[in-house]
């Protein structure tokens, strides 16, 4: 029972985190979303390819995206490594 409480814990943390890191992707990616489905639109005046592709362009050029991926990535690296270590440990510590 009492390693059960820390576990639930633990676990509402990490669905918090992934609740408010889900919702700032959506919103780093919310303009390019719009204009990916507006090349899809009958009434777009570009060929479909080339709108997409200055769509890729743009995503590609996006610093805070870039960043936002970084950390995104090193939270996980970080997140496995406590993992490793919690379960590596012996159970008296």
């Amino acid at each position: 029972m009492s390693r059960v409480r820390p576990l639930l814990r633990m676990t509402a943390a990490m669905a918090v985190w992934a609740v408010i890191g889900t919702a700032l992707w959506m919103f780093l990616l919310s303009p390019y979303w719009t204009t990916t489905f507006g090349c899809w639109s009958p009434n777009h005046d570009q060929d479909t390819y080339a709108c997409l592709k200055s769509v890729a362009r743009d995503l590609r050029s996006d610093s805070n995206l870039a960043t936002y991926a970084t950390a995104t990535v090193a939270a996980a690296i970080a997140l496995q490594l406590s993992n490793r270590s919690r379960e590596s440990k012996p159970p008296g510590e």
